[in-house]
């Protein structure tokens, strides 16, 4: 199943990747560097030392290495082994009690510079969203627009007159609060900070003007950015709302029977969960298509259901 999944994302990032571009020996250097002496060598009697202290040579071989793994998308074998070893845990445990030790991998160093090469590459491109859920900042956009319609019908104070002459005086490329607040208003469509100054609005009237319209922004970038994904393409996206749980999850209590149940029929919604018949086909029919309960019958959707849910 692990090799099932791995073949299914190795084609869905061989499709729609994006061109990668190669590494450099001053990035790769710069990554080895960073690195801590004094570790254990691998299964190839290699350490960090080695990489850091074999010079220009050592360095550009190896991101010719990497810039290959990286263009055919394999990465060796041999990279990704490691040794196991017993690590005493101390806390006044004997050393003639095996449970005083806990196993730790020695894994190869060279394999540790791709791996940290790559997430440090990657970082910059992660989304600080990945759940769905609004990321903090919608939040905090609100109490902001909040805390700024306070201030504009507190007639007479010195943050009001500070926001007059502000919004009067300081350029865009200021970092005024009361200019955020006017770019703010410009993100989400809601009136500008003057007009705001000018005619106030009610208090329940701006707090739900300014729920809609955050809500609204983000429900439609978290839209947009889903359908780029290849693994939603089976979601309705026009049923999502802002602070509405799902049916599946809403109804599945608090039970790990009813959570686990839960997880199974999200993935048969979103197309995802894998069968028996689907590891027949992704293997060319080496693995057997029949139900591993009945050893009767092909494991098809309709069975699935009968005998998971």
């Amino acid at each position: 199943m692990v090799n099932n999944d791995i073949e299914t994302f190795t084609d869905i990032f061989s499709s729609v990747r994006e061109p990668i571009q190669e590494v450099t020996d001053y990035e790769l250097n710069k990554c080895i560097l960073s690195f801590k002496n004094g570790k254990a060598p691998d299964i190839d009697k290699f350490t960090i030392g080695h990489l850091k202290y074999g010079g220009h040579i050592v360095i550009n071989i190896l991101t010719k290495l990497i810039n290959l793994i990286f263009k055919t998308v394999v990465v060796p074998n041999n990279l990704k082994t490691g040794i196991g070893c017993p690590l005493f845990k101390n806390g006044g445990k004997s050393k003639e009690d095996p449970s005083s030790y806990r196993r730790i991998t020695i894994t190869s160093a060279i394999g540790k510079t791709i791996k940290k090469l790559h997430l440090s590459r990657n970082k910059s491109s992660i989304k600080n969203r990945q759940t769905g859920q609004l990321p903090i900042e919608s939040e905090i956009h609100k109490k902001m627009l909040s805390l700024y319609r306070n201030i504009a019908d507190n007639h007479g104070s010195v943050e009001r007159s500070i926001a007059e002459s502000q919004l009067a005086l300081k350029t865009r490329d200021s970092e005024s609060w009361f200019i955020q607040i006017l770019e703010l208003t410009e993100l989400y469509d809601l009136p500008s900070p003057i007009e705001i100054l000018d005619l106030v609005p009610e208090k329940h009237i701006w707090k739900k003007l300014v729920y809609n319209a955050v809500n609204d922004y983000w429900k439609n970038s978290l839209i947009l950015e889903a359908r780029t994904k290849v693994t939603m393409k089976l979601f309705n996206f026009e049923n999502f709302n802002v602070g509405v749980v799902h049916n599946i999850w809403k109804s599945s209590g608090s039970e790990l029977l009813s959570v686990k149940r839960a997880g199974v029929k999200s993935k048969i919604l979103s197309g995802t969960y894998t069968i028996q018949a689907d590891r027949a086909k992704f293997n060319g029919n080496r693995t057997s298509s029949l139900c591993p309960l009945c050893f009767k019958h092909p494991e098809d959707l309709i069975m699935a259901l009968y005998i998971k849910m």
